[in-house]
């Protein structure tokens, strides 16, 4: 016997919460990457084919409306593909996709690099200085605060050797890095 449809009271309830709920289906959801979710306006429209020559090979990665195809393979972002394309070449795998594909430059200046290289080591020695091996992080940096300290004295004596006064050194301080001045009295 088929069911009845609810009626009264029952009818009621099931006007109130609304339509009933889909089951849960085996299927995966077509779920947008990370960088169009975020809505990257560097990423091309979907269809775009990015090359890039690595020596003789080409590469090409096709922008999909749910991911990034390299290789006959769907990556979840432009930075996955990448580094699929980068191993594939014998290149590090740890690739900007942006950069990689040539959608952005890395425009990094030196001194940027050195400064965010430099807040990555200050943490990483903030940390060591928390554990056991405390006293031999604090050699180290030492150690380390000396050649840098080296460094910053024969590359003064090859600016004042090329004529240009001392000052001229182009360092400037950088976020978290202890002024020269400073640095030079250290170790």
């Amino acid at each position: 016997m088929p069911p009845s449809a609810p009626t009264g009271r029952d009818a009621e309830k099931l006007a109130e919460s609304g339509p009933p709920a889909q089951p849960a289906s085996n299927k995966p959801s077509a779920q947008k990457p990370a960088d169009k979710a975020a809505g990257d306006l560097r990423l091309p429209q979907v269809g775009t084919h990015l090359v890039r020559m690595v020596g003789k090979r080409r590469c090409t990665c096709v922008v999909e409306e749910t991911g990034f195809r390299y290789g006959g393979r769907l990556h979840r972002s432009l930075s996955a593909a990448a580094a699929a394309a980068a191993q594939d070449c014998g290149l590090n795998p740890s690739q900007n996709g942006f950069v990689f594909w040539g959608l952005s430059s890395a425009a990094r200046s030196p001194l940027e690099v050195v400064a965010h290289r430099w807040g990555r080591y200050t943490q990483a020695l903030e940390r060591s200085l928390m554990t056991r091996a405390a006293e031999r992080a604090r050699r180290e940096a030492l150690q380390h605060f000396a050649a840098l300290k080296e460094f910053l004295r024969r590359s003064s004596e090859a600016t004042q050797q090329r004529g240009r006064p001392a000052a001229a050194f182009p360092v400037q301080a950088l976020p978290g890095f202890p002024p020269l001045k400073d640095l030079a009295n250290a170790t």
